[in-house]
């Protein structure tokens, strides 16, 4: 069993920030066997850009909030691996985790309007957004990876289930549940040719369609209705090809990224969850396209000593 614990003492000159501690475990159960166990305490300060920035163009309006807080979170996490290595070079990794984030003023994007008085309030039928700090957020999750490697063969696993939290079950518990779930899955598959030092690359990662909720009262009837929106799933991959040369001191990768092409996906809204009615629909971006890159790293001390 080994345990550590550290402490962090910052300043930042908008405002105080609180001494932060993290402490974790690792328990070696057996060989190639192991559980970990860790705990942080954390803070994140706002950003220049959501301070002061306005972006504001024919696609965007999007301005700074110069009032925001830091955000102050808790962070636990359990996880539990397995290695082993069989003959003829068949080697197995086994991984299963969980964790849990508890946020408090979580700095998000949200649509407003501004009051009479010149407050900023939440308006979700608003097109122009600011940064906000949350009352709460909180999320945990679940996930599982597989890995398995033979001579220059590696095949990759992963899926992982996550819980949001969704704040307005704190005022409408019978109308918004606490959590909406999302599915993430990770698949790569890699090939070394040892002698020639060349690596063929491809990995992909799906998204489950997302689901928030806000209410809206009607100006009419004063009656609070419920819009979900629901962003579709989508999937993304990359292949890239890698060659060292002068043992590893100088190589080039080339590949693409978003290999699918993915830059748009279908974004639908009910505005009345809780009271029937119809919605609407329409893109929300993800991406830039397919990307072609090229990229070339020396290693000076690699080389020189691959020369000699």
């Amino acid at each position: 069993m080994v345990i550590n614990a550290g402490v962090r003492v910052a300043y930042n000159t908008l405002s105080r920030l609180p001494i932060t501690y993290s402490t974790g475990a690792k328990w070696n159960i057996m060989d190639g066997m192991n559980l970990r166990f860790s705990y942080a305490r954390g803070i994140r300060t706002p950003s220049l850009k959501e301070l002061y920035l306005n972006f504001v163009d024919v696609n965007h309006n999007i301005v700074g909030n110069p009032d925001l807080k830091p955000e102050y979170a808790h962070n636990f996490r359990l996880g539990w691996t397995y290695n082993k290595a069989f003959q003829g070079e068949h080697i197995v990794n086994i991984s299963l985790g969980s964790f849990y984030n508890y946020i408090e003023d979580q700095i998000t994007l949200f649509t407003y309007i501004v009051d009479s008085l010149g407050n900023y309030q939440l308006d979700a039928q608003s097109n122009t957004y600011a940064y906000f700090n949350l009352d709460k957020y909180q999320n945990w999750g679940v996930d599982a990876k597989l890995k398995y490697q033979y001579k220059g063969l590696t095949v990759r696993a992963g899926a992982m289930l996550i819980g949001h939290y969704n704040s307005l079950n704190e005022k409408y518990k019978e109308e918004i549940k606490p959590f909406t779930y999302t599915l993430e899955f990770t698949q790569e598959v890699s090939y070394s040719f040892k002698k020639i030092d060349l690596t063929l690359s491809l990995f992909r990662r799906d998204y489950d369609k997302q689901i928030r909720y806000a209410a809206i009262v009607n100006p009419m009837t004063q009656e609070t209705v419920f819009e979900q929106n629901t962003t579709d799933g989508y999937g993304l991959m990359d292949f890239n090809i890698s060659k060292g040369f002068f043992n590893k001191g100088i190589s080039i990768t080339a590949g693409v990224k978003n290999l699918l092409d993915v830059i748009n996906v279908n974004q639908s809204s009910n505005s009345s969850v809780a009271h029937g009615g119809g919605g609407n629909g329409g893109s929300f971006a993800v991406g830039m396209g397919r990307i072609y890159f090229l990229r070339l790293v020396c290693q000076p001390f690699k080389f020189k000593k691959a020369m000699l």
